[in-house]
């Protein structure tokens, strides 16, 4: 319904016109990430998402990622308005700064969120910066609803609260890391004249002057992985590791470059999401506590359960003397 009102009959639908060609990444070119939600409301409980593969940008790396791709267009008129490049661009600009300016006020600019406004630094820049020539864009998973859709014709639909009427919709992110915004990009077109960049005033910070110099923390970034093959000559002897252990180390060698977290940060972090009536998920976390080295790392997270679970609901639990006799370990 909404497309024949917006592009028209199908067989005049301009989107025809409009090709796009794949791009090549090359090879070192994604890391893994872990998706974790970000609330507006900081007592929301979070629904863990996974780990994601994902290529490596400006946020993750500190250099531009350059990636490219032919687009062909053909002019063609839209409700009697002729749109060309130079008009996409506009209308993309228009649509997307626009969109990322209401998601930082919303959710970045909050003081819990300082980590994340670091993050978004080299972004804000590039986005302050754009030519004409430049657009922004956002593509691929966790692009949110509100950048897949347009504002007027948005009815998303989204589960039934305990009253029985839908609850809100856009009232989480997802971030890589915790810290990174998935699918946000810029589109540059060489061929067209870039003039100047737009001097006006922004509604992120383009700097971290804001922030306290105690509380500024620098984001991780990602160190590309090393082919475990560069550097062989010809003839070399290649390594005996069997493939599927090669496979595994490419893998967990995309890490961060600052400190990681430890293990029991790990399982606590997982544990401050679970809801404290969740029996089934709080017995995961116990099962992966067995994994712990120390006796210090195993009591600190059986006292984090123990406060998880509530005293009412721990006096039945049925580990509960194992917990309470790693608790009084630490002591």
């Amino acid at each position: 319904e909404y497309n024949s009102k917006i592009f028209g009959f199908i067989t005049k639908d301009p989107m025809r016109y409009l090709k796009l060609s794949d791009v090549f990444a090359g090879d070192n070119s994604t890391a893994i990430v872990e998706a974790r939600e970000f609330s507006k409301n900081p007592d929301k409980t979070l629904t863990p998402k996974g780990c994601f593969e994902v290529l490596l940008s400006l946020c993750h790396t500190g250099e531009p990622k350059v990636y490219e791709t032919m687009i062909s267009v053909a002019d063609f008129e839209l409700f009697s308005e002729k749109i060309d490049l130079y008009s996409m661009i506009r209308l993309l600009n228009r649509f997307y700064v626009r969109k990322f300016e209401e998601e930082f006020k919303k959710f970045y600019s909050q003081n819990r969120a300082q980590s994340i406004q670091v993050a978004l630094l080299p972004l804000n820049r590039q986005i302050a910066s754009m030519k004409d020539n430049e657009a922004l864009i956002r593509i691929g998973h966790f692009s949110h609803v509100e950048c897949v859709t347009l504002d007027k014709v948005r009815k998303p639909k989204t589960r039934k609260g305990k009253n029985g009427n839908p609850l809100p919709y856009g009232t989480t992110r997802t971030l890589a890391n915790g810290l990174f915004p998935f699918g946000w990009a810029k589109l540059e077109f060489p061929e067209i004249s870039s003039g100047s960049k737009k001097d006006r005033s922004w509604s992120f910070p383009l700097n971290a002057d804001h922030i306290p110099a105690s509380d500024l923390i620098r984001p991780p970034f990602f160190r590309p992985v090393i082919d475990i093959f560069e550097g062989l000559e010809k003839g070399d002897p290649r390594p005996t590791k069997s493939e599927g252990q090669m496979k595994e180390e490419i893998i967990t060698d995309i890490s961060l470059t600052t400190e990681l977290e430890t293990p029991v940060e790990k399982l606590l972090k997982e544990l401050e999401i679970i809801k404290p009536t969740d029996a089934g998920r709080i017995g995961t976390v116990m099962q992966k506590m067995e994994s712990l080295q120390t006796h210090q790392e195993k009591a600190e997270m059986a006292a984090a359960i123990r406060d998880k679970i509530g005293p009412k609901a721990f006096k039945k639990h049925k580990r509960k003397d194992y917990l309470l006799e790693l608790i009084a370990s630490m002591k």
